[in-house]
């Protein structure tokens, strides 16, 4: 019997296939990877207290995540079970019609891997969008019916890809000769098709600022909107950029301002790139035009924050957009210690020192006293204003003026049910991983058994089901 590849490696061979295509596709983006890995290669040799390796700068500078928009539940349905083969599971609900100014008519959720193991060894993932043409706040209830009905027969999901999932389903695993059809048959859901149907509808929703519905409803298949490198300065890279292709860039990085501490997600990215299309009406007559979809993004990963330290950064996030000053994110402590000390982001526990007769059992004592080192935790999330904000910037519209004010809710439960699994809480990923460090590192020191909450800390290891 042939031996089944682990996910972390289908999702890895995915990604280096995805950013191969993407390459190949939009010129842009090659340049903008180089650039990466050129500052990455500059902050590793200036700083060497980050222990980095120059020699593995492709490895550190790979892509991070990608995302994509979807018309329909049942694509969203059919994407959860492409993800799945490679260990990448829903966490968190993103509601994008929400997000102020820069609303748009989409709700999403991060697709990705869950496990400490699974993150370490490739930590892609994909960000998903759902259109919602039924929301009156957006469209009328002529023009949503108009779009449902352009992508009602929509399927790109090939033949093929659907005979892999059913093995994968009974089998539990691929061999390598299933990954490799697997990845080039997934791959086809995002690649640019050029083609597009219905130029009417097309071109209200852009004469309507709608181009993110435009870019849905009125293509063969989804495309890949951008992939994303990671960055180690993002500040430095943006200014870098800025010298470079000053025409195509964002005016703006998206996410907290630039701090000692890293926290949470800073994204910055070159504007969607104009290509041409054909349009093909169902007469069957042909029409070119342009169309900017596809853009380059960059991103930079922090510590990931407390259910504390989210509400203080959403705090500051509210004033600032209120009135642009930068200084309100003050009330966030700029140094890891503090952060620590007053819980608001995740950190992992090692012993730093050999077990101790009548060592302390409060873990705040043994960090204080160097018997227990802590690392940051890294986001591994989104934030949805700055997603919002990328969204709305790379097509040229800055959110979505409301036609009338009648409100649709959405609810993480509702996109449950279309996906047909769990949506995961971020916030019990990172307290399970920072959790579970801390029982190895009781019980390194010898002193698991004078823990009076073992129970306790036990329950938040066991959160994850998939």
């Amino acid at each position: 019997m042939s031996e089944y590849i682990p996910s972390w490696q289908i999702r890895a061979q995915f990604c280096k296939y995805l950013s191969d295509l993407y390459a190949k596709e939009v010129p842009l983006y090659n340049k903008l990877a180089s650039m990466v890995r050129q500052i990455n290669k500059e902050v590793i040799v200036k700083h060497p207290e980050l222990g980095l390796n120059i020699r593995d700068v492709d490895v550190i500078s790979a892509e991070r995540h990608g995302a994509i928009r979807l018309g329909k539940p049942q694509e969203l349905h059919m994407m959860a079970k492409v993800f799945r083969v490679m260990a990448m599971f829903p966490v968190d609900f993103y509601d994008l019609t929400k997000s102020g100014a820069k609303r748009q008519p989409v709700i999403s959720t991060s697709f990705r891997p869950i496990s400490l193991n699974e993150i370490e060894k490739s930590s892609f993932r994909m960000f998903v969008s759902l259109l919602q043409p039924d929301d009156r706040s957006f469209f009328s209830a002529e023009v949503g019916e108009q779009i449902k009905k352009n992508i009602e027969n929509r399927d790109f999901f090939s033949k093929k890809l659907r005979e892999l999932l059913t093995e994968y389903e009974a089998q539990g695993g691929f061999t390598q000769q299933q990954v490799d059809t697997f990845i080039q048959e997934a791959a086809k859901i995002f690649t640019w098709s050029q083609q597009a149907t219905n130029r009417k509808l097309y071109n209200h929703l852009m004469d309507n600022g709608l181009a993110i519905a435009a870019d849905i409803a009125c293509f063969a298949n989804p495309h890949l909107n951008h992939l994303t490198p990671n960055s180690l300065d993002i500040s430095k890279l943006y200014d870098f950029m800025a010298e470079e292709i000053p025409e195509n860039l964002k005016d703006s990085i998206e996410g907290p301002p630039l701090r000692k501490t890293r926290i949470l997600l800073r994204q910055t990215s070159y504007k969607a790139v104009v290509e041409e299309v054909l349009f093909i009406d169902e007469s069957g007559e042909k029409a070119k035009a342009f169309h900017k979809a596809r853009f380059g993004e960059i991103e930079e990963r922090g510590m990931a924050m407390t259910i504390k330290g989210k509400e203080l950064y959403e705090k500051a996030l509210k004033k600032y957009m209120e009135n642009g000053n930068q200084d309100e994110f003050a009330i966030i402590p700029d140094s890891y210690d503090d952060l620590y000390k007053e819980k608001l982001g995740y950190y992992m526990y090692n012993a730093a020192s050999q077990a101790k007769d009548n060592m302390s059992c409060d873990i705040d004592e043994l960090v204080a006293s160097g018997d227990v080192h802590i690392t940051p935790i890294r986001y591994e999330d989104f934030l949805p204003v700055s997603a919002a904000g990328i969204f709305a910037s790379n097509l040229g519209n800055y959110g979505v003026e409301k036609i009338n004010q009648e409100e649709t809710v959405y609810t993480k439960e509702q996109l449950q049910d279309i996906i047909g699994s769990k949506i995961h809480n971020s916030f019990a990923i990172y307290e399970q991983q920072s959790t579970q460090s801390l029982i190895n590192t009781y019980k390194e020191l010898g002193i698991w058994d004078k823990i009076d909450n073992k129970e306790e800390l036990e329950a938040k290891t066991n959160y994850i089901e998939t």
